[in-house]
């Protein structure tokens, strides 16, 4: 084996990248209108809201039970049937295809890494990872929430918050691609040497899985 596959390091993104599902998913999908609404009520509540409640949770200040207890009796909604939903639907989260695991099995067969980097909240830390076993086939898993910081915050003294200590325990001269639909974190990227990978409807984490190993 190479030693340039061991020094290789593709990280990708997990919303809009290897995965669609959503929170409270099998509620929007329900044959049940009542549930249907609530999930379009909650849904609402968070991310349409005008404030900051949602970049708090990305950041790890605020928990899944704050939120929901927050925005749940707002909404005319019962914060335990909500929070159950959520961590319900969390669990339950699916890739975007089928041949994304046996891709990355046949990268980390020759020596390449693969990892998840991710704008997302506790949930998939606490609920997604282990339910889908996701820490079995991605390594490192970095997750905003609990880094307190997004992939497209600024540097701090040519550092960044995200994904240096990271990038500080790879051997050098390891090559990092982030394959990510989040088109705002290219500059980012590109500053701490990062390859960045635009997910589009066009080019899906697939094609780039597949164009990255064609290379390695």
């Amino acid at each position: 084996m190479s030693g340039s596959l061991v020094q290789t390091l593709i990280l990708l993104d997990w919303s809009q990248t290897l995965s669609v599902s959503r929170f409270w998913e099998p509620w929007f999908t329900s044959d049940d209108a009542a549930l249907r609404d609530l999930a379009v009520r909650m849904a609402g509540a968070i991310f349409d809201r005008p404030n900051d409640l949602l970049d708090r949770w990305c950041l790890g200040e605020v928990s899944a039970e704050d939120v929901v207890a927050e925005v749940a009796v707002a909404a005319g909604i019962d914060p335990v049937l909500a929070l159950e939903g959520l961590e319900a639907s969390c669990r339950g989260m699916r890739f975007l295809s089928d041949d994304i695991l046996p891709m990355v099995e046949a990268l980390r067969a020759r020596g390449v890494r693969v990892g998840i980097a991710t704008d997302n909240m506790d949930t998939f830390t606490r609920w997604t990872v282990p339910a889908l076993g996701l820490d079995r086939w991605f390594d490192p898993i970095l997750n905003s929430s609990d880094l307190g910081a997004v992939k497209s915050g600024p540097l701090a003294g040519g550092r960044h918050p995200f994904f240096s200590d990271m990038l500080d325990g790879l051997e050098p001269g390891t090559q990092v691609y982030l394959v990510d639909d989040g088109g705002k974190t290219a500059p980012v990227a590109e500053a701490i040497g990062v390859t960045f990978c635009h997910v589009t409807p066009e080019r899906d984490v697939v094609a780039w899985l597949q164009e990255i190993a064609s290379t390695r």
